[in-house]
C-alpha cells in the first residue's frame, strides 16, 4: 500500500489497488471500482494491500480523526 495516504487528511490523494480507486477527502473516503482477489500469490498482495488501507482507514476512525 502507498505508506504516503493517510486517511480524511487531505482532498487530493487518490490510489488504486487492482480496479479499486480510493479518493481521499476530509470527510471520506471513497471506494470505486472492483478488485479481483485471485487465489494465487497476486490475489494475496491485492488482499494484503487492501487490509492495510482498511485497517489505517478503521485506526483513524477510532482515534477520532475522521471528522464528524
Amino acid at each position: 500500500m502507498n505508506d504516503d495516504f493517510k486517511p480524511y487528511d487531505n482532498e487530493s490523494d487518490v490510489i488504486r489497488i487492482g480496479d479499486l480507486e480510493i479518493e481521499n477527502r476530509v470527510d471520506r473516503v471513497a471506494l470505486m471500482g472492483d478488485v479481483v482477489l485471485t487465489k494465487d500469490k497476486v490475489g494475496l498482495a491485492l488482499a494484503k494491500e487492501l487490509q492495510a488501507l482498511l485497517g489505517n482507514i478503521i485506526e483513524c476512525l477510532e482515534i477520532g480523526r475522521a471528522h464528524v
